[in-house]
């Protein structure tokens, strides 16, 4: 028995957009949190969090890093930081809506906004290796793919 490819590709999608979809909201909750939180308080939970890691490594590089950064958090850099979550994630939630609802407007769209993230993702990770950051691009140019391979099987379902 061949395997169905079409298929598996559509289960693909779904589950990359599944993705799309919980990233976009916790990004909007993460912005919401940010924008929602005094900084003082950032700063203890912050403290409180990479406490117990610092204690065991002085030299952990997520746990230093995190508490470097909220004690440089500017107002400024936490309004933006929040703003910017706020709106990336509900452009992904508008994008994965779309996408859904078999929008033909949407493909066109969601290969754009994806070729953006992914070419960010790119120059970031150019400037700052990370294992992460790889695996994020690599999953979003897997689901860019499949968004590709999906539009052109819209024509025949799409709605307008």
């Amino acid at each position: 028995m061949r395997p169905d490819w079409g298929r598996l590709a559509h289960r693909a999608y779904r589950a990359g957009l599944a993705l799309k979809a919980l990233d976009g909201l916790l990004e909007l909750g993460g912005g919401a949190a940010l924008l929602g939180t005094p900084r003082p308080l950032i700063r203890h939970l912050v403290a409180l969090l990479t406490r117990q890691e610092l204690f065991e490594d002085p030299h952990d590089l997520l746990a230093g890093y995190l508490s470097h950064l909220v004690q440089h958090l500017s107002l400024g850099t936490q309004q933006f930081a929040g703003i910017y979550l706020m709106a990336h994630g509900a452009v992904k939630l508008a994008m994965v809506a779309g996408l859904l609802m078999r929008r033909r407007w949407s493909y066109p769209l969601a290969v754009l906004l994806m070729t953006g993230f992914i070419g960010y993702e790119g120059w970031h990770l150019a400037h700052h290796a990370s294992v992460l950051l790889a695996l994020l691009t690599a999953t979003d140019s897997a689901v860019l793919a499949l968004i590709v391979h999906e539009s052109r099987q819209a024509p025949r379902a799409g709605h307008g």
